[in-house]
């Protein structure tokens, strides 16, 4: 009958229930990869609009070559995330899954394809550094063409 009871009140109390038998670390589970996302999210949008510069350089103007810095960074700087020091409770998506995820948006909302560079070349998830190197082959291609 206890067990029927303790059942019943976990089961009206809802997800606050649940929330409490969660623990200190469950936050940085779900929290960094929000905030990566997001300002994953908020720079393509800021690229979008072709007006600003990456984080840093905002007042400098919309430049590819900045805009490929700032890319090539990122990709770098996350590949490892995870194995740094302070985010062992991390449990969100891996740096390859946030690479490939900034790689795919910025092929959605139509920005150029990114020159990535050979730091970053063991860190691009394949498939997409093979269509990568195929678009910038045409690319090159289509310059020399109209000359």
């Amino acid at each position: 009958m206890k067990l029927q009871l303790t059942l019943l009140l976990f089961a009206l109390a809802g997800c606050s229930t649940v929330n409490i038998l969660k623990g200190p670390d469950d936050h940085l589970k779900h929290f960094y990869a929000d905030e990566v996302r997001d300002s994953i999210d908020r720079a393509i949008k800021t690229e979008v609009v072709k007006k600003l510069g990456p984080p840093g350089h905002a007042t400098k103007g919309y430049s590819k070559s900045l805009w490929n810095n700032h890319w090539n960074s990122r990709i770098h700087s996350i590949y490892e995330l995870k194995t740094r020091a302070g985010e062992e409770a991390y449990r969100g998506p891996s740096g390859p899954e946030f690479i490939r995820y900034i790689i795919e948006k910025r092929r959605e909302n139509g920005l150029f394809e990114l020159s990535i560079e050979e730091r970053n070349l063991n860190r691009v998830p394949p498939d997409l550094l093979e269509l990568n190197q195929a678009v910038e082959a045409t690319a090159a291609n289509t310059s020399v063409a109209s000359l």
